[in-house]
């Protein structure tokens, strides 16, 4: 063995830059993921089908996490072939987006949590085509569903392995800004830092978030307050100069002194509350997806 990789093209490549004047024989052997039991539940349901686990599924498999859902690609049908899954699990169906051939399957457990499993065709000619149009690198990997092998052109999972968020290309923030508002709350979730010119990116892009629906930012913004460290995503979003097309009521917080006891300006009172609120529902309730309270945007920005 003289070279590995998560791919069969990562372990080539690596072996043409340790063996250059070689030419290596690649063999290559399936990783066995830990993953939900309902993935081979999609295996069985389709032998025959090219299907692929795609998005942040396939980064939680990565990071050993337990995803809520899972995304799957197909080269077409996928409004049918989620019907077909939702009659062999007797589970719930529903078209998801009609145009764009998305179908969902709900799974109800006992208990009352429900797994969501969506079916797409491809956004593209091909599956590298549809990964190459995601907004982040460490979402833009797939798993074979049959030969259970990883499929990352852009080199996904060595970004998830340094912890980065990198946009899949120079137009990823341009083509829709509210991923401007998903890097940080990735990178809140999961304790990651976001590239420098992804950094820069998405202050670019930050003037083209007054065109996205008030629905998707709302959205976007209501999963940022519930995740882990709310302020310091706040902050971030402020110091991308975001707040002024989000919420312009926020940066006119700042330089509002207040007087004694307080000992911060509005703005400042307005983040360490955020922070407090958090550390007490994390108290409260201790499934609350909180994370550690290290400023997870330190040399972020």
């Amino acid at each position: 063995i003289i070279a590995q990789g998560g791919t069969a093209e990562q372990a080539l490549r690596a072996a043409q830059t340790s063996r250059h004047k070689e030419r290596p024989e690649i063999v290559f052997m399936p990783f066995p993921f830990s993953y939900s039991p309902i993935i081979d539940k999609v295996r069985e349901a389709f032998t025959a089908q090219e299907i692929f686990l795609v998005g942040g599924a396939v980064r939680d498999m990565l990071l050993n996490r337990l995803p809520p859902d899972f995304d799957f690609a197909v080269p077409s049908n996928g409004v049918s072939l989620a019907r077909r899954l939702a009659n062999a699990l007797d589970a719930d169906f529903m078209v998801l987006d009609d145009e764009r051939d998305t179908g969902r399957v709900i799974v109800s457990e006992p208990d009352g949590m429900r797994t969501f499993l969506d079916f797409a065709t491809y956004r593209g000619d091909n599956l590298e085509a549809d990964l190459r149009a995601r907004d982040f690198t460490i979402n833009a990997i797939a798993f074979d569903l049959q030969g259970q092998t990883l499929i990352d052109p852009l080199n996904g999972a060595s970004d998830v392995r340094a912890k980065i968020i990198r946009a899949c290309s120079s137009s990823s923030l341009v083509d829709d800004p509210v991923r401007i508002l998903r890097a940080v709350r990735q990178a809140a979730a999961l304790g990651f830092k976001i590239h420098i010119e992804t950094r820069n990116a998405m202050k670019e892009a930050a003037h083209l978030l007054p065109k996205i629906s008030p629905e998707r930012l709302r959205d976007e913004l209501f999963k940022i307050l519930a995740g882990p460290k709310p302020d310091s995503s706040i902050r971030a979003l402020e110091m991308l100069g975001v707040l002024p097309h989000l919420l312009p009521e926020l940066s006119a917080l700042k330089n509002v002194t207040q007087p004694e006891p307080h000992i911060y300006d509005v703005w400042e009172h307005t983040l360490s509350v955020l922070g407090y609120l958090e550390n007490i529902l994390s108290a409260l309730a201790p499934g609350y997806n909180a994370d550690n309270t290290n400023d997870l945007f330190t040399g972020l920005l």
